[in-house]
């Protein structure tokens, strides 16, 4: 488990487990299912937010171990 004072500032250290993952280059027009599909095979999905601005994703995981997987 994170520290508060890392989960309060919202960065977890290089190195150190966390259950959400940053994703770059996203594809224009994903959508939110085409990235459940590509990452629930990994384990349960908390919650996942498109920013198609920045062409980005976060895909919170409900568990450490499965985020870890995802890499």
């Amino acid at each position: 488990t994170r520290a508060p004072e890392v989960a309060a500032r919202g960065h977890v250290p290089p190195g150190q487990p966390c259950a959400f993952r940053y994703v770059a280059n996203v594809a224009e027009g994903l959508r939110e299912a085409q990235v459940t599909a590509i990452f629930a095979p990994y384990g349960d999905l908390e919650s996942i937010r498109l920013v198609p601005k920045k062409r980005a994703a976060f895909i919170n995981f409900a568990s450490i171990g499965r985020a870890a997987g995802s890499k």
